[in-house]
Parts: structure tokens; sequence; C-alpha cells
């Protein structure tokens, strides 16, 4: 068992973390390849069944993704509103911009590739119509909004909830990606300001009966699509999220292969994040002309193995690149400035 020491000592953090990329890759394979490839869209066809069986990921994918930046992000509670405008804000922000300008050399060159070229699409996607790199853009948000709300984390939490749950209506819905930004803000939220409550929960070896029962509610109601209900959503979401974190938990005390390889993964997940769509664009170009899969196992086992070749180029192109242009990766030091954040000892914050 990992004792219960700093989120970022815990191994399976970045187990947890190298399974959220991943997710996120095999979303991206499925929408923007295997799903156009699919030929049966019927009510019983295979792009039925395959669509079916990856809406049960659903709840787990950005939940974790979003609890874990919390969770690590807890110290910033008692940091300086300028290290956090600094480190956090200006950081993903100015990160969000340069590959969305890559993004855009990119469509330029391959104007078939998922988007148009042009610079009012570049302006928007900078601004408000978020594209697949939002996830960043949110980042930018979350670290000051989290900080401010944490004064009052029972509050905070409410309105967390109400966000997520109210923002999918109209007029809302349709603008770009934006709208996942609120819906998933609950879940950074809930990492940040009950960090060590989850981290307590995880480490008891005695809840395995609830992880079970968590993982039986996740997978019935996600297989029933309750999900579309963004408030049914949250209490999947929930259960998704705690019964992956204990088999993460789990797996890491018994020191599987899986569990090291996604470590590994999940130690690096900013060069996976960013480069993944180029990366599957240019992979796909090689598959057959008209391939596709004859069944769920072969759709599955092509997004499984897609998906892990996908995030190991990205990795190696990403490090590479890295080397040779630092500030793909990380912002000059006279924009983010040079102090490191405190190194603190943060208790819970507790509700008032």
């Amino acid at each position: 068992m990992s004792k219960i020491g700093a989120w970022n000592r815990l191994r399976w953090v970045d187990s947890a973390k190298g399974l959220a990329i991943l997710l996120v890759v095999m979303w991206h394979l499925y929408l923007f390849f295997l799903y156009p490839a699919l030929v049966d869209y019927g009510p019983d066809g295979l792009a039925a069944r395959v669509s079916r069986r990856m809406h049960i990921l659903t709840p787990v994918r950005m939940p974790l993704f979003f609890l874990l930046s919390g969770a690590l992000a807890a110290k910033l509670a008692v940091t300086s509103w300028g290290t956090v405008f600094r480190k956090r804000t200006l950081h993903y922000y100015y990160l969000y911009l340069v590959w969305v300008s890559i993004y855009s050399i990119i469509y330029f060159f391959h104007p078939n590739l998922w988007a148009e070229p042009s610079w009012l699409g570049w302006s928007m996607s900078a601004t408000f119509k978020l594209n697949t790199l939002w996830y960043l853009w949110a980042l930018a948000i979350f670290y000051p909004l989290a900080k401010l709300l944490s004064r009052t984390p029972r509050m905070g939490l409410v309105a967390a909830v109400l966000a997520s749950v109210t923002i999918g209506v109209t007029p809302y819905a349709e603008v770009g990606a934006l709208t996942d930004v609120p819906k998933n803000f609950i879940w950074f939220f809930a990492g940040f300001v009950l960090s060590e409550s989850i981290k307590r929960f995880t480490a008891n070896r005695r809840t395995g009966l609830i992880a079970l029962g968590a993982a039986i509610v996740w997978i019935a109601l996600a297989w029933m699509k309750f999900g579309s209900d963004q408030i049914m959503f949250l209490g999947i979401a929930a259960c998704a999220v705690y019964a992956v974190l204990f088999v993460l938990v789990w797996a890491d005390q018994k020191s599987f292969a899986i569990s090291r390889g996604l470590a590994h993964l999940g130690k690096r997940t900013m060069p996976i994040y960013v480069l993944n769509v180029p990366v599957l664009w240019y992979l796909s170009l090689m598959m057959p002309a008209g391939w596709a899969p004859s069944g769920v196992i072969e759709s599955f086992g092509f997004l499984l193995v897609g998906s892990a070749l996908i995030a190991t180029v990205s990795l190696l192109v990403g490090t590479a690149i890295g080397k040779l242009v630092p500030p793909l990766f990380s912002p000059p030091r006279w924009l983010i400035g040079e102090r490191k954040l405190p190194e603190v000892s943060v208790e819970p914050v507790k509700p008032r």
C-alpha cells in the first residue's frame, strides 16, 4: 500500500492520470476515425452497439482527469493570487494559445482535417469556441476560481453542482466545447477541497464492497443511458470514479505491469494531450481505404491497440520536440516568473 502523503507522491496517481489520458485518446480515435468508418447505423447496428459501450466510459474520462487535477492543486488554497495567476492561469492559457496556433497551421495545409482554417476560426478557438484542447483553457479558469470558492467550500460545491446541471440547456448547449467547462468544474473543485478525504478513502482497504457496488451502479445505469440527464450523470460519474480509483490503488499494491505502464504515461500527459489528434490523423492515412471493423470485439481491440500506439507516438514525438523547442511545452520564464510554489503542509479545507 502506498503511504498516505502528498498527492504527487502517491504512485497510483500517475496510473490514474495515465488511464485518463488513454481514455481521452480512445475517445478521439472513436470520434474522428472509428465511428465514421462504421457502416451499420441502424438501431441495433454495429455503430449503436459500439456507441453503447463507449458510453460506459464517459463517466470516467473527464471527471477522473479533473478530479486529479484539482487534488494535485490543493496547496494553491494557501498560495498568493499573483503566483496562481502566473504559474497556473498564464501557464495553461499560454499553452492553449500555442497549440491552437499549431493546429491552425496544420488545418491550413490539411483543410479536410475536421476543421476549416481561417483567421476567424483561430480567434474563435482562442476565446470561446473551444476545440479538443479545451482542457487547457478550462484549467486556466479553474485554478483561480477554485481558490476563490475554497473560502466557502460548501457553498462552492453547491454552486459548482448547479452550474453543472443547468449549463446544458439552451441557448448554451451548442457553443462548441464551452459547455464542457462548467459541467466539469465540479470535479476539479471537489478534488481541490476534498483532496485529503479522497486520499484517505481510497487508502482504506475495507471499502472494497462499496467500490464493487459503485461499479455495478455505474455500469448498469450507463448501459441504460441514464447518464443523458446531467443530475443522474453526476451520480453515475461519482460511482465510476470511485470504483476506478479503488482498482488503481489495488493494482498499485500488487505492482501489476499495467499499473506501471499507465504510470509511465501519467507522468507526461501534456505531450500526449496536445499531439494525439494530429498523430491520430497522420496514422489514419496508413489505414487501408474503406477499412471497417466487423464486430464489437474487433472495434474495441482496434481502439485499445490504436490508443496505446497513438499515446506512445505522441509521447515520443512530444519529448523530442520539447527538447528542441522548450517553449512549446513550457512558458518562458519572463511570463510566469521564476519563483517556485512554496512547499507548505495543507490541511483539508473544512466546510463552514
